[in-house]
């Protein structure tokens, strides 16, 4: 789901700037710098972007909604899902380690 999420926001920035581009090619159209055929392809790519966000955001849905069934909540309960921690790369001293894994043994 994470993942997903992170789709649909480069979906959403990806929309973002290809309707700029279509406004820069409807400019330049307009003063003859370009032909209709290059507007016309901008909003090829606007639609196209626009419907691959349309279609990821169905399936952030789906899996939001799997997610919610398998944690057993009912229906239309907001949560949110967040990237866990960084671990930390400093590991502590073996021979502490083991002591406390002795300690915290069943006996």
């Amino acid at each position: 789901m994470l993942k997903q999420q992170r789709l649909v926001e480069v979906d959403r920035e990806t929309l973002r700037l290809t309707n700029q581009q279509l406004d820069l090619a409807q400019k330049r159209a307009n003063v003859g710098e370009v032909t209709r055929a290059d507007v016309l392809r901008a909003t090829v790519t606007v639609e196209q972007a626009r419907q691959t966000l349309v279609q990821d955001e169905g399936i952030l849905d789906i899996d939001r909604n799997t997610l919610a069934n398998i944690l057993n909540f009912a229906p239309d309960t907001p949560f949110t899902v967040i990237e866990p921690e960084d671990y930390s790369s400093v590991l502590p001293d073996f021979k502490e380690l083991l002591s406390k894994a002795y300690a915290h043994r069943e006996a």
